[in-house]
């Protein structure tokens, strides 16, 4: 059940299901994270991460106090992401997976 690179989908509602139950059977959520539009408007690329991936900006920091946020922190480096591309038969193809 692991993705694998060129594995297609018939759109971004499968792929996100498909990451979504694998992420599960692996322990941790996801989330759609960015993605890039056409000049027709249609998706043309979409990403899709662990739900925690990220860090705090670090305007929000100063020395190891978080400024104007009093909660713990909730990201984490985890590079974890699937990142799907249109391809010419209008479905997506799996372009970018880090496990």
């Amino acid at each position: 059940m692991t993705p694998r690179f060129a594995m297609q989908f018939d759109d971004l509602d499968e792929a996100y299901n498909y990451y979504n139950a694998y992420g599960k059977l692996a322990g941790f959520s996801i989330r759609k994270e960015s993605s890039n539009r056409g000049k027709d408007g249609e998706i043309v690329w979409k990403q899709f991460v662990y739900s925690k991936e990220g860090k705090t900006d670090e305007k929000h920091w100063i020395g190891k106090e978080l400024v104007q946020r009093r909660r713990m922190e909730t990201r984490f480096d985890c590079k974890a992401k699937l990142q799907v591309k249109i391809d010419k038969s209008g479905g997506y193809v799996v372009s970018k997976f880090v496990p």
